[in-house]
């Protein structure tokens, strides 16, 4: 049997390790993290948490601002009170910065 390559990957992807209308489970309470946008080159701070994906495989995932303040909105402002939690996975293709992306949008499960 071949390994699976792709498995080594540690960061969620779209159309791979979840569809849309999956729900996946928030695995921990996450961390903030540092990024710097492509175009302006401004840092930026963001949420990246750990999820297990409908096959068993937790991978991470970081929130982009819509997702954030709708998991705030559903399960309180404080991560660890995520861990557990059901999400759900919509995938809406959006303009990034003049090119169409899948874009991942976890929401909570009420």
């Amino acid at each position: 049997m071949c390994p699976d390559a792709s498995s080594l990957d540690t960061f969620v992807r779209v159309d791979i390790d979840v569809h849309d209308g999956d729900l996946v489970v928030i695995a921990g309470a996450g961390e903030f993290v540092d990024l710097e946008d492509r175009q302006t080159h401004e840092k930026r701070t963001r949420l990246r948490i750990p999820i297990t994906c409908p096959e068993g495989q937790t991978k991470d995932i970081t929130l982009n601002e819509t997702s954030r303040k709708s998991l705030v909105q559903g399960y309180g402002k404080h991560t660890e009170d995520w861990v557990n939690k059901n999400a759900l996975v919509s995938i809406v293709s959006k303009d990034v910065f003049g090119q169409i992306k899948k874009v991942i949008y976890l929401s909570p499960v009420r």
